[in-house]
């Protein structure tokens, strides 16, 4: 019985994670939708690839955008003694998705500023992550 409530209480947190995940990394920007996932997850320190995909009102893909980057570390950001290092980067158009090499530099919590400028209009959103 213990081995069966285990089981279950696992599987619980399993799809919570992953529900919760999905929904930290989707956040609107104005008229628009922005979609984020790491393609190994979840992040680790060094070199990571960040797949981003923009939508419009409509749910149709944005593919004429220049999407830029910025991303930081939160413990620097809290941190009063020093000033915290932030790194940008632009995303590359790929079909329906851009994509950006992120070089996270430590474990911990991370920030994501997703920039996007199409029609001379600027969007953004910010999703947090975890580096393992």
């Amino acid at each position: 019985m213990k081995k069966l409530v285990l089981l279950i209480m696992i599987l619980m947190m399993a799809v919570f994670a992953s529900v919760y995940a999905d929904e930290f990394m989707t956040k609107k920007a104005g008229n628009y939708t922005i979609m984020a996932h790491f393609e190994k997850d979840p992040p680790v320190k060094g070199e990571n690839k960040l797949i981003i995909a923009i939508k419009d009102k409509a749910g149709q893909p944005v593919e004429d955008a220049k999407v830029t980057v910025k991303y930081y570390v939160v413990a620097e950001r809290q941190s009063t003694q020093k000033p915290y290092t932030e790194y940008n980067t632009d995303a590359k158009a790929a079909g329906s998705e851009y994509r950006a090499i992120l070089n996270l530099t430590m474990k911990g919590p991370w920030y994501i500023e997703t920039k996007f400028v199409r029609g001379g209009k600027e969007e953004w959103a910010t999703v947090h992550f975890h580096v393992k």
